[in-house]
């Protein structure tokens, strides 16, 4: 549904049935947990770089999956699977297609190093 759709819930308040309209909205979200995005990187936490340059890392907790594979505070993730990662979006939509290995190209200062995950 597009932006800007009005769509009416059914919920129960108080145990009775109750209908509401809300409009659907641009998410605001600029951080996520990337437990929520694919288990093999969970303990990263990520937001958007801006202007399209990329997801950076912005905590690894240790001992996680992102830890285990190299993650670091810092890292900007690029690319996955040859494919162009501009924002959370773009790597969410390749995360999606359930891919059975998983090539991150990672910005980490000056360097470009690629983290694989099975």
């Amino acid at each position: 549904m597009p932006i800007g759709s009005k769509v009416e819930l059914g919920l129960l308040r108080d145990g009775k049935p109750v209908t509401v309209t809300v409009e659907l909205q641009q998410s605001n979200q600029t951080q996520v947990d990337s437990s929520t995005i694919f288990n093999g990187i969970e303990g990263a936490e990520m937001s958007n770089k801006g202007q399209d340059k990329g997801v950076v890392v912005n905590n690894v907790k240790a001992g996680t999956p992102a830890a285990q594979i190299g993650l670091k505070k810092g890292d900007v993730i690029v690319g996955a699977n040859q494919q162009p990662v501009k924002n959370i979006a773009d790597l969410r939509k390749i995360f999606d297609a359930k891919p059975s290995v998983l090539a991150l190209n990672i910005q980490r200062g000056d360097a470009s190093i690629y983290l694989l995950l099975q």
